[in-house]
């Protein structure tokens, strides 16, 4: 008995990438700006040919390079003297370092870079009480973690039904082991920083 051939879906291979790749996405980097300050220095590229549109668009570029560490963007180019232009965006490769204030320049230092598990729990390994440690996104309690030399990951909790009575949207479980008790659960999202 001849048996027909099996037709795979074009289709399928992508609809399995994509869900794969919206199982962990990267989360929207949250920065934070420092206005009036100038970060000299320890320079990994050439500002003055690298312009944005503005201090946001000099940080989200500072998240994508891993060997960026904080960025300066030039808003009042005068104050640096002459041949400086509005929308430098000068990456560094050290924290704050050399920091001087001046009218010129907002700064800061990278986003925490992120990847967060949509519909899991790392449950256990906690390093604080989540509860009464409330943020306003997964991208908060990542940050929070990555600003504690303790944290390995992390969990926000954003459907509290999930998990019983007495629990709050926005909970933010820093976690001191990578992937603690990790659990597909809708409750939270997840991630190590």
């Amino acid at each position: 008995m001849a048996t027909a051939p099996i037709h795979m879906n074009a289709a399928w291979p992508l609809a399995a990438l994509a869900l794969l790749l919206a199982s962990s996405p990267a989360l929207a980097a949250v920065c934070t700006l420092e206005d009036d300050v100038d970060f000299r220095g320890s320079d990994i590229n050439n500002g003055a040919s690298n312009i944005v549109t503005s201090a946001q668009a000099c940080c989200d570029q500072c998240g994508r390079n891993s060997r960026c560490e904080s960025w300066t963007y030039v808003k009042v180019p005068s104050a640096l003297g002459t041949g400086r232009q509005v929308g430098e965006c000068w990456l560094k490769n050290a924290r704050r370092n050399n920091v001087i204030s001046s009218d010129c320049c907002i700064s800061g230092v990278a986003p925490a870079r992120c990847d967060a598990e949509v519909g899991y729990d790392y449950r256990g390994s906690d390093i604080n009480n989540g509860a009464s440690n409330i943020v306003t996104s997964p991208q908060a309690c990542c940050d929070q973690c990555a600003r504690d030399s303790r944290c390995r990951s992390w969990t926000y909790v954003k459907t509290p039904s999930a998990l019983g009575t007495g629990r709050k949207v926005g909970e933010c479980w820093l976690k001191d082991r990578v992937k603690p008790g990790r659990q597909r659960n809708d409750c939270c999202t997840s991630g190590v920083a």
